[in-house]
């Protein structure tokens, strides 16, 4: 098996020359590209400077495999030559080396029979080896890569040479996947919702959900355009996916001015655990729909951020939404547990009666009047209560959570 990971397939020109060496072996030059600067059809490209690190060991050998069997050399090669823009350029010989196959390779290369060049190297899709172009989405190889083998080819190139030369010598070819390489999803150039277009997370995901249901089950390729980041350790699971922005609004996936918004705050905040160069991606996809929005981006600078579209009351009220969606979930919960005590013949006991009437007037003081803050307001941070007695909860979600009084408690 070879020992390389991946490779590379590439036509050579033949410069038709019976140069004879001193020890009188025929030898055939050909001239080729052992990598170009342009895509190929698995969406990766060679750049020069790539193999850089490594061209001085492979040619401390340089020899000329056929079909990458390094225990059949049928050549050497003389020079490998960055050419920037263009590529890695090879020149090398064929040789006879003096056997009846040797006349029969010679005469294949010489008649164009053979006239690709196979080139293996290791990398990884790492930040290490290279990087993903968030436009195009083409893996480009920078930095790092270790070139150990530029060998002749008998299969004719053509787009799917790679993966047929990897065939023959029992290989799985890596392929690169941009989903796999990092967690940022790639910018999908959705349409514009209205942008007083209202925003609820936790609605849009299960709108998100919906539409991405399937005969077969959840198209998560499809749930993903929803969002900015998903967590490769478990990908195909809703809890993977982070930062949504977008929302199905009548049948149709669009971008959401309110929840790019909040997606910015929690990023230029840090409230998301994600790594460095994902955030950068992230921002980076959220640039653009500021752009398409007509939205000036936000500025950080020594620790501090400068909002300029409003972003801050946007977030704020995000935030209020997120907090009661907390609240009614605790509420819920509360009130499933209860219910399970009664069941038991169980209740609740004074001290968590206590609690709950605490929690009540919590609540109630949020909706009560606030004056405006004076300079002998508290601290921030501090927060003080007015003094209200268990008032009656509002309806808050799709529930009615019961009230939660001393004398009304079910099952007090």
């Amino acid at each position: 098996m070879p020992t390389f990971e991946h490779l590379k397939a590439l036509p050579f020109t033949i410069e038709k020359a019976e140069a004879v060496d001193e020890g009188g072996r025929k030898r055939v030059r050909i001239d080729g590209w052992a990598s170009t600067e342009t895509p190929d059809r698995s969406k990766e490209v060679i750049e020069v400077g790539f193999f850089d690190e490594s061209l001085a060991d492979f040619m401390r050998t340089a020899a000329m495999p056929w079909m990458h069997d390094t225990s059949d050399p049928q050549g050497k090669w003389a020079a490998i030559t960055p050419v920037p823009g263009k590529g890695y350029h090879v020149t090398g010989d064929v040789i006879d080396l003096g056997t009846d196959l040797d006349t029969r390779r010679m005469a294949m290369v010489e008649e164009g029979l053979v006239a690709s060049l196979s080139v293996g190297f290791n990398a990884e899709y790492t930040d290490e080896y290279g990087h993903v172009d968030e436009d195009t989405q083409v893996w480009h190889w920078t930095k790092n890569g270790k070139l150990l083998e530029v060998s002749l080819c008998t299969i004719p190139c053509n787009p799917d040479t790679s993966f047929q030369v990897a065939k023959m010598l029992g290989m799985t070819l890596p392929v690169f996947d941009p989903d796999e390489t990092k967690g940022a999803t790639p910018f999908a150039n959705l349409p514009l919702a209205d942008e007083e277009t209202g925003w609820d997370a936790r609605q849009a995901r299960k709108h998100l959900s919906a539409a991405a249901d399937t005969e077969d089950g959840t198209d998560w390729g499809q749930y993903a355009k929803g969002f900015l980041w998903f967590d490769r350790a478990i990908k195909g699971t809703a809890a993977a996916y982070y930062l949504p922005f977008a929302d199905v609004i009548d049948g149709e996936l669009q971008a959401v001015w309110r929840g790019c918004a909040a997606a910015m705050s929690a990023l230029r905040r840090g409230s998301v655990d994600i790594p460095e160069a994902d955030q950068e991606r992230c921002l980076k996809h959220l640039a653009k729909y500021y752009q398409l929005f007509g939205k000036p981006l936000p500025e950080k600078s020594a620790g501090s951020i400068t909002w300029h579209a409003g972003e801050e009351a946007i977030v704020e009220e995000d935030r209020f939404v997120e907090n009661v969606d907390r609240l009614t979930g605790s509420a819920e919960g509360l009130f499933n547990i209860h219910a399970h005590w009664q069941s038991e013949g169980r209740t609740i006991d004074a001290a968590h009666r206590e609690r709950i009437a605490e929690v009540q007037a919590a609540l109630a003081a949020v909706l009560e009047p606030h004056p405006a803050p004076t300079e002998e307001a508290a601290p921030q941070g501090a927060l003080s209560l007015p003094q209200v007695v268990a008032p009656t909860l509002p309806e808050v979600g799709e529930r009615t959570i019961p009230e939660v009084a001393e004398a009304t408690m079910p099952g007090g």
